[in-house]
């Protein structure tokens, strides 16, 4: 859906390094986001679920009422979390 996107093309890594919601965890979510009643935590949860190239296919509606800066801000969050626990323990090691 989203493949033309630079950012897109991490979606690798965080298909890799990210905890994979089961699919009842992702369809109570995506019932929840219906319902207007997610958070932003969780809608970049489920933005990240719903881009998988594993997810079924009428999980992909979800992607596209989400829009795409949604996903892009799912995906950009993700990977800084990422990169600043990576830099976190760097530091750790630094230090000792």
């Amino acid at each position: 859906i989203f493949a033309n996107h630079q950012i897109y093309k991490q979606l690798k890594f965080v298909e890799l390094t990210l905890y994979k919601m089961t699919h009842k965890e992702t369809e109570e979510l995506i019932d929840k986001f219906l319902n207007g009643e997610t958070s932003l935590e969780e809608e970049n949860r489920l933005a990240l679920e719903v881009i998988r190239n594993d997810a079924p296919r009428e999980w992909k509606i979800i992607a596209v009422m989400m829009g795409e800066r949604a996903i892009d801000e799912a995906l950009f969050d993700y990977i800084m979390a990422e990169r600043n626990r990576s830099l976190e323990g760097q530091d750790m090691t630094q230090k000792e």
